[in-house]
């Protein structure tokens, strides 16, 4: 039916039908039709679908008068579903068939949502998995679904779906988080992200939650798609009536015409342009006339830039670059006119910071006003004009003598300077024909992001800049670069998406050209933006904290969260350089869990500061450490990390990487957990990390470090069991190295020292060495220690070598020692040589050595032999006899040597000394020199060449023969006897090789044999003898013939007999060479003998040097080892501290984040316990409880009092007491934060960054001790130029956390000096912030000094500094001096108080602060008095006298009873010694005993409490229970004179037992103790405190407080004043007690009622204030000023002249004469955010009404404006929304903002000479824990709390100090509608005042709510008019209402005070002046009423006329 032209007509027929109506009550009433109820619905859904297809007014229909959440109930109401009916469902979605997924988009969301929310219902697993898969293709299809599922707030949905997660299936759920990363990854809002988190809470702590894997992976695949450059708030400009008309432009300002935007474009169906086709327009500006620019993107997907003037229509496009790619692009077009007369226009495209394309294109002329411009739409105007009127188009042949522009543009000319292809990038067309050439105007159908205009023309470095700045950069041009700024000034129009609201775009240039949108706004959330608006990185933590409980499941194979098998790392190991994809890295969680942490941090600064500021790679670490599945720890792991820590270096965060490093790459206790692989990979990549970067790591990570490291992991007494000894032999090896590479490069004393500190320390055992390249040839190696003392230092080099290669060292350093070490050649010289050899020959016969002896000495002889010859043949005349000398001795001792060790070892007869020794006798030319010496030692060689002939080595045989052959050829023999040597030697020789058969032998011997007969034939008648003997002289066969001969008897008989060769040879030998043999012997014996002399000697001298070795080596040896352990220990200890100080840092911060406002919110909170805060208001009371983290109940404490023993609980792992006082700043982790840089880098940028004489330098140092209420912490005192420093020196610090504090001396406001155990040696140190320090010396005379020394290193201190020391000697003083009174600053303080200017209990406070007594030292607290003494009435009546104490008597004495007692006592008293003088009371009015009964139920005093009664609670009976039993105890006892604490005025809780403390029962009426029992007078604790404050400030107090001074702090503390008024205590008890006050009386004061005076502003007043500036010490500070903000952001500084008693109704108001001239008009800068509704809470002043502070500007930014200037001069961008809301301390030194984002930031005010110049950069705090916008804030300093209140109706209470989460607030209303906060307000004592707002049927509802400083609620009240404003001001509230009342209200009851005073037109805004004398209230009508508080009839009206 609906298949035909007229649908829409049929679709309006059934909707006026209301077919949808029925439709949806036949599927409720179809249950008669049981079997095809399924088929119905299928029908039905069917029938809808055709109803609403392509109708968005038929769905639009459907959701008001059904709705999808009815038709979700009517559907389930049938029961499952079927397959069919959820495709029906799908099909409605996409309004056709639901498979194809890759055609179709959504065209309606909302059955998708209706399967969402259906899935858990589904009891099918297959339908499941299927929706869920279709729902995941079909919604992450392109960007266009993506948008449309977020804009539904699908993700919500999905996260709700989640959470019935056990009611999905498993692949069900993976699909449904697939999507939601997939649509995160478009958009995520912080309360999605927050849900999301809230998801994955455990239900089991032990057990991680089921989907975290999968969750994990989504955020990664959220972080991806942000990851790319896209824009998260953009104009939608998709329709084809889309775009932004921009106004007319009267005047172009400028010269040119530049043109930047961010855009996107769709992929599409693109073709080449025809007809019909449309052209995207970019921007059009155009005159009536027709000229103007244009710019559009062909249906090519092409840029085209086109210029039109009257007749042509030129065109330049952009080829061969496509933007139709669903991607962000930058784009920029510059057109620059022709510099001269007829000069070339040219035009500049730019594609994302590229110049892509410059040509000449014509520029038209700008005389007239564009009247037609509009971006990104196609406009009104038509370019078409009549064809009549169209003229003719340019011939394109033109003549070549004439220059036209067609071939200016020709693409022959402009191609190769293009660098294009060859067709036209230039086409000029006739003017109107450019929609038939190019295609009709529409839309450009895409995304535009922010836009700017420019009238100049920008260089390509602004262009790029302005890229680089992304497309998401808020304010582009507050940029560093210089260049940037001056863009600003040359802008025409600048639109951004952020700062537009539908319709309107504001132009954020001044020339405020704002457009009309039409089409949308489209707002995405970057995930990394949103993580900060719910906690920041550490929210990320407890998933790593999960991962960690996680086990491997076996089980598990699809899906898995760990590396299969086939992706496992082989054992091996992998080089880091080797690319892994993050694909294969998400198999691993933890390596997942790195990389989400990487891109966090990629590209955004804020999340690099968090995770810095959080110290988080501190907290990744320790909970890596706690992984206990392995395979999560593996290389993945460590590529993970490699990558994060090349992001952080990418990004230039020297801090941040430092702590990676630290805590992730050399955190040894995370790598260590894994296997072989994991370890030696980590130790490469850590080595390479060092050295590419060796000076910066060196200091830090060097040798000390890494042999700590090999020590600790890899010492014998640490080895891993999981290891093998190989394993750990290459670990150990791989540090060696990189220790080695340290040392090569050079070492330092401190090394060198380390080096030798851990060889004492280890042992020998495990000497660790430097070891050298090398191929070992033994199977096993010897560790060689050389040790050299070169000026007392032991230098340890140790060497591996083989055996081989040992004994050859040792052979050259004898050798050395021998042949160089001794000179000379003398007898003594070779004495020394020759005991070498005996010392040898004694350590062989004793020992077993690593070689023979005989074999070392054969070595020593062939090398000095071989030396001698070297030392000859280089030896000068000078030194040649010497040599000689010794050349011939050492032949003489070689041929000993050989002649007896040669005998019995023939293997000593080598041919090395053979050829030494024949070399050197050559040398020496032994052969042919003369004399009796040259002789024997011929004959010497002669013997040693036989000798060798005659070894069995053919070689060394060879050699000996020949050399003896050669010698006699040349040689004659003359002697007979030698000549018989010779043969019977030879023959001997050649006998034995014949007998053995040597032929070999033989040949080496027949040569010598001829030529020694041819010589010795005749000397021994051998022709005579021997007839036969065969021919020498060239016989051929003499060789054959002597070999048979030499056996024959004639030979045999010759030798023997006849010339007796054999006899006449041994005769010759012996004659020869015993007088060798005997002088040799007798060297040798002479040798030993001296080497023995010499060895005993040694060993004398042995035993005297090992004392002197024991003395100088041994003990300072292990002395060193010993300093070594404690610096290993040490060390050791502090791993330990640094990590449990970590542990604690992230348990706190888990507890943030588990709070009930948290985003893991615990399911199961505990139960609260509170202690007593340190911080104080101004006026000195400790009013705020924090929470105890570490409570006890104390019940073992309770049973010990009840004698029940110890009782058996469970431990809870509280730590000490002593950490009460938690630091403010701890500097060691500021020291910690510095990156060790090179010292030249770090000192160069110093030099150039600050001048000399701003460098902060140290003034003092001291050692002193600071004073707690709990402990006493030693330390040190540095007073430096600017700050003032603590360290806590504590031995043990309980894990670390010390008390380090850091303070700029700007910020102290007074120092008193105080007496500590009697001695006058502290002093307390008070700050603006009312911060208090209690600091103790050790030296008296110190204390003086050191308060010069602050005072003269600040300024503005030494103005003050007078008075603190004159305060503190008059309570040292032991009498007051009336002449020191007037002289200080008492009597000013007492002028005050006369003329209540300060209040009875401020005086008081004041007294003993001035006094010494302080709340840091229990035994001076602060003391008060008893004030009332009716304490059993029903009512108290304050004006009764009767109610009051007796002021001037002593507590104890106020019957006559107990007065009589005591002077009874006090006149008998007598002591023997003379020492004790007269008393009358024996205890004191106030002691620590005291203090801790009163706040028994308040730690830390319980803990104190029962630390005093020795562990145990008091007995009930004796504690604090009763305020009128505790008064008529003090009215029975005379002993007892216990005064009052401060609390009894200020304090309620502490008469509550909040933390339910077991206090015991009271003995006769067993009743049990709790909270303390009130006055019957006092319905409530903070009833008693209100009415006991009441009557502390009383007229009868007042007029009687002086008496009561006298006897604490006056005259009547001693002397007859003291004894008259029975006010004598013990003697002990008057050290340095002082009077400071005589008796005055009081007069009294009354508020006053208001009345009021008017001033008329042309403006409407949105904000004014007063700075108050009391607490600068400087009174130029302190500027009588009034400062207003107009509607309109005009700003005034008016002059004012505050109220003043002495003159009835006097003030001056002058008005600022700058706001009625146009001239010199001063404004707010930037426009304020679209929607933003501009109040009062928007603005905020400094104290000193310089500066002003401003939120709610578009741009996120908090805005600082000087009021001098008028400009201004800070912007900063933090919040990641807008800023709804400020507020300022009551000091000026902390401002708190409020944003949309749901967060509070606490900023520091920077301060130069006390004066505010400006916010610090960043945030101090970011507080979390809103979920909607906050629209109120406040914060006090002194209280540390910063209060918030959200449009959902909670308050939350932070700390300003550490960002803690407190409490949270939840007004109470009349119904369950939701409440919204719109007002706070914090008085000085902390009280929360709240207004909330609702809707009941059609008007608001208001009420007013008070809450305590600690979250009680104390009363509200409903109001009648709607509050527009409020202040508190002292004890009221201030409020101006919409209905035009101004109100002010008791702050305790909500009373109020006065009838409201009608104003008559609403109010916008009221301020109190800082003397709380007037309110100033601004009007809607303008006016500026001013309203006088006092008197009525001191009021008179008078007005003023602003304009």
């Amino acid at each position: 039916m609906f298949e035909c032209s007229d649908r829409p007509v049929l679709q309006a027929i059934f909707l006026n039908s209301n077919c949808f109506e029925h439709l949806t009550r036949l599927l409720q009433n179809s249950k008669v039709f049981q079997g095809r109820l399924d088929s119905l619905a299928v029908a039905t859904i069917k029938a809808l679908t055709t109803v609403m297809h392509k109708s968005p007014a038929a769905k639009e229909v459907f959701k008001e008068r059904i709705g999808y959440t009815h038709l979700y109930e009517v559907l389930v109401s049938l029961g499952q579903p079927s397959r069919h009916l959820l495709k029906e469902l799908m099909n409605m979605a996409v309004e056709g068939e639901h498979s194809s997924v890759g055609l179709l988009g959504i065209s309606n969301v909302d059955p998708l949502l209706l399967l969402i929310q259906w899935l858990p219902e589904l009891d099918s697993s297959e339908l499941q998995i299927f929706t869920a898969d279709w729902l995941r293709r079909i919604c992450g299809l392109n960007r266009c679904t993506r948008a449309t599922c977020v804009n539904a707030r699908m993700s919500m949905r999905l996260l709700s779906t989640l959470e019935k997660h056990t009611r999905l299936h498993r692949a069900c759920g993976e699909s449904l988080v697939a999507l939601l990363g997939s649509l995160g990854g478009q958009s995520l809002s912080g309360s999605e992200l927050h849900q999301l988190l809230s998801f994955l809470r455990q239900d089991d702590p032990s057990r991680p939650h089921p989907y975290v894997g999968p969750v994990l992976r989504s955020l990664l695949a959220m972080l991806r798609k942000h990851g790319l450059e896209s824009a998260m708030q953009y104009f939608d400009l998709t329709p084809p009536m889309a775009g932004i008309a921009v106004p007319k432009v009267s005047r172009w300002p400028g010269f040119a015409f530049s043109f930047l935007a961010w855009l996107s474009l769709d992929q599409d169906q693109l073709g080449p342009p025809s007809k019909g086709e449309k052209r995207k327009q970019l921007y059009s500006f155009f005159t009536p006339g027709g000229t103007g620019f244009e710019a559009f993107i062909s249906s090519a997907g092409a840029l085209v830039v086109a210029v039109c003037s009257k007749k042509e229509y030129v065109t330049v496009m952009l080829p061969d670059y496509c933007f139709c790619d669903s991607l962000w692009h930058f784009i920029g077009v510059v057109h620059v006119p022709g510099k001269r007369p007829f000069g070339q226009s040219l035009v500049y495209i730019y594609v994302d910071g590229q110049q892509k394309l410059s040509a000449p294109l014509k520029y038209p002329t700008m005389t007239e006003p564009f009247t037609s411009c509009c971006i990104g739409s196609a406009g009104h105007r038509t370019t078409t004009p009549p064809p009549s009127q169209i003229p003719d188009p340019p011939l394109s042949d033109a003549p070549s003598g004439r220059s036209s522009l067609g071939s200016i543009l020709s693409p022959q000319t402009w191609g190769g300077l293009l660098g294009g292809k060859p067709e036209s990038l230039t086409k000029l067309i006739s003017a109107g024909t450019q929609d038939s050439e190019w295609g009709s105007p529409t839309s450009l159908q895409g995304q535009l992001g922010s836009v700017m205009v420019f009238h100049d023309a920008l260089q390509t470095s602004h262009v790029k800049a302005l890229f680089s700045a992304g497309p998401n950069c808020i304010s582009p041009f507050k940029s560093q670069e210089a260049e940037l700024g001056e863009l600003s000034s040359k802008l025409l129009l600048h639109y951004s998406p952020k700062a537009c609201r539908n319709p309107i775009c504001l132009d954020l240039s001044p020339n405020l050209l704002h457009g009309r949108l039409t089409g949308n706004k489209v707002v995405n959330w970057d995930i990394k933006d949103m993580i900060n608006c719910v906690g920041g990185l550490p929210v990320l933590f407890p998933i790593l904290e999960q991962l960690t409980l996680l086990t491997p499941d076996p089980a598990d194979t699809s899906g898995s969260e760990f590396i299969t098998p086939e992706t496992a790392t082989p054992p091996s190991v992998i080089p880091l350089y080797v690319y892994v994809s993050e694909a294969r890295l998400e198999k691993n969680l933890a390596a997942t869990f790195l990389l989400v942490v990487k891109h966090f941090l990629q590209r955004h600064t804020v999340n690099q500061e968090t995770l810095l500021h959080c110290h988080g790679a501190a907290t990744l670490g320790t909970l890596l450490q706690k992984v206990e599945d392995l395979p999560l720890l593996s290389d993945v792991s460590l590529f993970a990390v490699q990558l994060l820590i090349e992001q952080v270096t990418f990004e230039k965060n020297p801090q941040l990487l430092q702590q990676l490093h630290t805590h992730l790459l050399f955190n040894f206790n995370i790598w260590n957990q894994g296997d072989f692989p994991l370890r030696i990979g980590h130790i490469q990549y850590m080595s390479t990390v060092i050295k590419d970067s060796r000076k910066q790591f060196r200091k830090k990570y060097g040798v000390q470090f890494l042999l700590d490291t090999i020590r600790l992991y890899y010492g014998s007494g640490n080895r891993e069991v999981d290891l093998s000894e190989d394993d750990i032999r290459t670990i150990r090896a791989s540090l060696c190295g990189l220790l080695k590479y340290y040392i090569s490069k050079g070492t330092t004393q401190e090394e060198i020292q380390s080096i030798l500190g851990y060889i004492a320390a280890i042992g020998d055992d495990e000497q660790v060495g430097i070891e050298h390249n090398h191929t070992p040839t033994h199977t096993h190696t010897h560790t060689v220690v050389g040790k050299w003392k070169t000026k007392g230092v032991l230098v340890f080099l140790f060497l591996q070598r083989a055996e081989d290669e040992l004994w050859r060292i040792l052979l050259e350093i004898v050798l050395c020692v021998m042949w160089r070490g001794v000179g000379g050649s003398d007898d003594n010289a070779w004495l020394e040589r020759g005991q070498v050899f005996s010392a040898l020959t004694k350590l062989g016969t004793a020992n077993e050595l690593l070689l023979p002896v005989d074999h070392i000495k054969l070595s020593l002889l062939e090398r000095m032999v071989e030396w001698a010859v070297n030392d000859n043949r280089e030896s000068t005349a000078v030194t040649l006899p010497q040599h000689t000398e010794n050349a011939v001795r050492l032949l003489h001792v070689v041929q000993d040597f050989l002649q007896a060790e040669g005998l019995v070892n023939p293997a000593l007869w080598t041919e090395k000394v053979l050829e030494e020794t024949v070399t050197l006798m050559d040398g020496l030319m032994v052969w042919y020199t003369s004399g009796s010496q040259w002789l024997q030692l011929s004959q010497v060689g002669l013997r040693l060449l036989l000798g060798f002939m005659a070894q069995p080595d053919p070689q060394v045989c060879a050699m000996a023969t020949a050399k003896l052959n050669g010698i006699l050829q040349t040689k004659s023999i003359d002697s007979q006897d030698e000549a018989c040597f010779l043969l019977g030697r030879v023959e001997g020789i050649l006998r034995r090789s014949v007998s053995e058969q040597k032929e070999e032998t033989y040949s080496f011997l027949v040569p010598l044999l001829r030529t020694l007969l041819s010589k010795v034939h005749k000397l021994l008648y051998m022709e005579l003898h021997l007839p036969s003997l065969p021919d020498t002289n060239g016989s051929p066969s003499f060789f054959e013939d002597f070999q048979l001969y030499c056996n024959s008897p004639e030979w045999r008989v010759y030798l023997d007999k006849y010339v007796s060769i054999i006899p006449y040879m041994k005769q010759y030998e012996i004659e020869t060479f015993s007088q060798g043999h005997e002088t040799m012997a007798l060297f040798w014996k002479d040798c030993y003998e001296a080497f023995m002399i010499n060895l005993h000697r040694r060993e004398r001298e042995r035993g005297e040097s090992k004392i002197r070795f024991q003395e100088q080596f041994v003990e300072p040896f292990s002395r060193r080892g010993r300093q070594e352990n404690l610096r290993y220990n040490s060390m050791l200890k502090q791993m330990h501290t640094q990590n449990s100080a970590i542990l604690r840092q992230w348990k706190a911060a888990r507890r943030g984040l588990m709070c009930e406002r948290g985003p893991w919110v615990d399911k199961q909170q505990k139960e609260m316990n509170w202690k007593l805060s340190s911080a104080e208001n101004y006026s000195r009371m400790r009013l705020k409880l924090v929470r105890n983290y570490n409570f006890d109940p104390h019940r073992e404490a309770s049973a010990l009092r009840d004698n029940l023993g110890k009782v058996l609980h469970t431990p809870i792992n509280a730590e000490s007491l002593l950490l009460e006082a938690v630091k403010q700043v701890k500097v060691s982790d500021l020291e910690e934060e510095i990156l060790d840089l090179p010292e030249e880098e770090q000192s160069g940028s110093t030099a150039d960054d600050e001048d000399a004489s701003q460098k902060e330098k140290l003034v003092m140092s001291e050692d002193c001790e600071l004073v707690t209420v709990v402990d006493i912490y030693p330390g040190r005192l540095d007073i430096t130029t600017h700050h003032i420093y603590f360290y806590d020196s504590s031995t043990e610090k309980e894990e670390g956390v010390g008390q380090d504090f850091k303070w700029p001396l700007s910020q102290i406001r007074e120092i008193h000096l105080r007496r500590y155990n009697l001695r006058r040696s502290a002093l307390e140190i008070f700050l603006i912030d009312q911060t208090n320090y209690f600091l103790n010396f050790k030296k008296e005379v110190r204390i003086f000094s050191l308060t010069f020394s602050l005072a003269f290193s600040f300024p503005l201190l030494y103005s003050s500094f007078s008075f603190f020391v004159f305060s503190s000697f008059l309570s040292h003083s032991s009498y007051y001096s009336p002449s020191l009174r007037d002289k200080g600053l008492t009597f000013p303080l007492f002028q005050k108080w006369v003329n209540r200017e300060i209040s009875n209990f401020d005086y008081l406070m004041q007294l003993n602060t001035i006094a010494g007594r302080t709340y840091n030292d229990l035994a001076q607290y602060p003391v008060f008095p008893w004030i009332l003494s009716d304490y059993t009435s029903g009512e108290l009546d304050l004006s009764d006298p009767r109610v009051f104490r007796d002021l001037s008597k002593p507590v104890a004495v106020l019957n006559e009873k107990n007065a009589k007692a005591v002077r009874e006592k006090y006149e008998s008293f007598e002591d023997p010694t003379g020492t004790i003088d007269r008393f009358h009371y024996g205890t004191h009015y106030s002691n620590a005993a005291g203090v801790m009964h009163y706040l028994i139920r308040v730690e830390p005093f319980t803990s104190l409490h029962i630390q005093l009664q020795s562990g145990r609670f008091d007995c009930a009976d004796r504690q604090f229970h009763s305020i009128p039993a505790t008064w008529q105890t003090l009215m029975d006892n005379p002993n007892d004179v216990k005064e009052l604490i401060p609390e009894f005025f200020y304090f309620p809780e502490f008469l509550e037992n909040q933390n339910g403390f077991d206090l015991g029962r009271l003995q006769i009426s067993k009743e049990r103790v709790n909270d303390v029992v009130l006055p019957k007078w006092a319905k409530s604790p903070e009833d008693f405190i209100y009415k006991h404050r009441k009557a502390l400030e009383s007229e009868y107090v007042s007029a009687h407080l002086h008496e009561w001074i006298d006897l604490i702090f006056g005259y009547k503390q001693r002397g007859p004043a003291a004894v008259e008024a029975l006010n004598v205590f013990y003697y002990c008890t008057y050290e340095g007690k002082t009077a400071v006050m005589d008796a005055i009386n009081i007069k009294s004061f009354q508020f006053p009622t208001p009345k009021a005076l008017a001033f008329y502003r042309r403006e409407v007043p949105l904000f004014i204030s007063f700075p108050s500036n009391d607490h600068f010490r400087d009174a130029s500070f302190c500027p009588d000023s009034g400062v207003t903000v107009s509607q309109n952001c005009l700003i005034g500084t008016h002059g004012w002249l505050p109220y003043d008693k002495t003159i009835s109704n006097y003030f001056t108001f002058i008005k600022d004469p700058t706001v009625t001239s146009q001239k010199t008009q001063r404004f707010l800068a930037g426009p304020f955010s679209p929607g933003v509704e501009v109040t009062a809470r928007l603005f905020v002043v400094s104290h000193d009404g310089k500066l002003l502070f401003s939120g709610g500007h578009w741009d996120n930014s908090l805005r600082v404006t000087s009021l001098l200037k008028g400009k201004t001069v800070g912007q900063h961008i933090r919040h990641m929304d807008i800023i709804t809301c400020l507020a300022t301390d009551y000091c000026g030194i902390h401002l708190i903002s409020g944003s949309r984002d749901t967060t509070c930031m606490v900023w520091q005010v920077l301060q130069q000479g006390g004066a505010p110049v400006g916010l610090s950069p960043k945030p101090l705090q970011v507080l979390y824990g809103h979920t909607d916008e906050v629209v109120s804030v406040c914060i006090s300093t002194e209280l540390d709390m910063a209060v918030s209140g959200a449009r959902d109706g909670t308050v939350i209470i932070h700390s300003v100090r550490r960002g803690q989460y407190m409490r949270s607030l939840r007004p109470p209303c009349e119904s369950s509608l939701p409440v919204s906060i719109t007002h706070l307000a914090v008085s000085w004592e902390g009280h929360v005042v709240v207004h909330t707002c609702w809707r009941l049927c059609v008007q608001d509802k208001n009420a007013l709510h008070l809450y305590s400083v600690n979250g009680k609620h104390l009363c509200s009240d409903p109001l009648k008019e709607q509050v527009t404003d409020l202040c508190v001001s002292g004890e009221y509230i201030v409020m101006g209402s919409e209905q035009g009342f101004l109100s002010i209200r008791d702050l305790y009851s909500l009373a109020l005070c006065v009838s409201p005073m009608a104003m008559r037109v609403p109010i916008r805004c009221v301020s109190v002046t800082k003397e709380q004398s007037h309110v100033l209230v601004g009007l809607q009508d303008g006016k500026l009423i001013v309203v006088g508080v006092g008197k009525p009839a001191e009021f008179f009206r008078r007005r003023f006329n602003l304009k």
